[in-house]
């Protein structure tokens, strides 16, 4: 590869903050409120396990209003995973992996009618490395901006 190559990282080099599988939905919503966040990483024993949207959040609370009784300090957040409606939404790329990569990887998941809401970057590229960054898809005038000055 050339040197000029944008990469996601530095480009994408942030905080990522999540949550763990026990931890409680309203510890997540605080987050995501705070931050302005649609989606958060949700990790078990180190390890990714998930992610949390706003969606699967509505889906919860869509199925919790008959009842009309919940709790969001008691509810963990593996109990409103059940709801996510569809899964596998992510993907992991390296550090080192070009920008364009990440911009493959909107465009085939759009190819096969799925949203990828976050491609999550990791040392090795996998789900157990710790998150370097995160990628969405309302990065992508940041993403096309980038590429054009590299002339991708």
């Amino acid at each position: 590869m050339q040197d000029n190559v944008a990469k996601v990282i530095p480009l994408f080099s942030r905080k990522v903050y999540s949550v763990l599988i026990d931890d409680s939905i309203g510890e997540a919503l605080k987050i995501m409120y705070d931050y302005s966040f649609s989606q958060l990483p949700v990790y078990k024993d180190g390890k990714f396990y998930d992610l949390l949207t706003t969606n699967t959040i509505t889906r919860w609370l869509g199925s919790c209003v008959d009842d009309d009784i919940f709790s969001l300090k008691d509810t963990k957040i593996i109990e409103v995973l059940k709801f996510t409606e569809i899964p596998d939404n992510y993907f992991f790329l390296k550090e080192d992996a070009p920008l364009t990569e990440a911009l493959e990887r909107f465009n085939e998941f759009e190819s096969i009618g799925k949203p990828l809401d976050a491609i999550l970057i990791t040392q090795n590229g996998t789900p157990t490395g710790a998150p370097l960054g995160i990628i969405t898809s309302t990065d992508f005038p940041k993403i096309l901006n980038e590429m054009e000055s590299h002339k991708l």
